[in-house]
């Protein structure tokens, strides 16, 4: 009677004994290309004792759990052995040729937007855990766009659409009227300063005829004085 209740206490608490070796380390919920068979969780015995994996379920959304069956004939893992629950054998060794460890199958899905992945013992207890969190998107350098000056409006069209639309009727009549002025008076100071240079090299050019020819009948008089005295003498 002993005896039985000895073994009785062993087997209720045999289960968490062993539960407690499995340890989640990979959990892969968004492999490159098409995740549809290719996600997969990779456990650990980190116990002493060898662990039967087909014992437990996987957990991993809305609290159902999936049946894990094994795949190469090995139901159990040894000490340290790594071993991998995948949705499909022939895509996981595809994308994970350089894996070891032993596979096991489940009929799970990971979604991308971060969750818990749960392994379960036989009596639904929580034995390994591990929560996976999606890392946010790269901010997106912010485009600079460079300042151009804009152009003077020149005509009362140009000067109506550049006013702000929130102006009162008599500000934006002001404005449409003064910068025709200003470009009107621009311009007349302009051709008065070109009038200006014009005179004064019209004055300069006939200043220097006037010497040239001053000159060129002094010298042409003292010539005939010189011819006259000699014919004197």
């Amino acid at each position: 009677m002993t005896r039985g209740l000895i073994l009785t206490i062993l087997g209720c608490f045999l289960p968490l004994m062993v539960s407690a070796q499995i340890t989640i380390t990979d959990i892969v919920y968004d492999p490159p290309g098409a995740d549809t068979g290719r996600e997969w969780v990779g456990i650990t015995n980190t116990g002493t004792s060898s662990v039967r994996v087909s014992d437990f379920k996987v957990r991993t959304r809305s609290g159902v759990n999936h049946k894990i069956t094994p795949l190469s004939g090995v139901d159990t893992i040894a000490p340290g052995e790594r071993a991998a629950i995948v949705q499909d054998a022939t895509l996981f060794s595809a994308d994970n040729a350089s894996f070891s460890g032993t596979l096991f199958r489940a009929s799970f899905t990971l979604t991308n937007k971060g969750g818990t992945v749960e392994i379960a013992d036989k009596t639904g207890a929580i034995v390994a855990t591990k929560s996976y969190q999606v890392p946010p998107p790269a901010p997106r350098p912010t485009a600079q766009k460079s300042a151009r000056p804009k152009a003077a409006a020149q005509t009362i069209e140009e000067i109506s659409t550049a006013l702000p639309a929130d102006e009162n009727e008599e500000t934006r009549e002001r404005k449409l009227h003064e910068k025709p002025q200003s470009a009107a008076f621009t311009a007349s100071a302009v051709s008065a300063s070109s009038t200006v240079l014009w005179l004064a090299a019209v004055v300069a050019i006939a200043g220097f005829a006037f010497l040239a020819v001053f000159a060129a009948r002094r010298v042409a008089k003292g010539e005939w004085e010189i011819v006259e005295e000699k014919e004197g003498d």
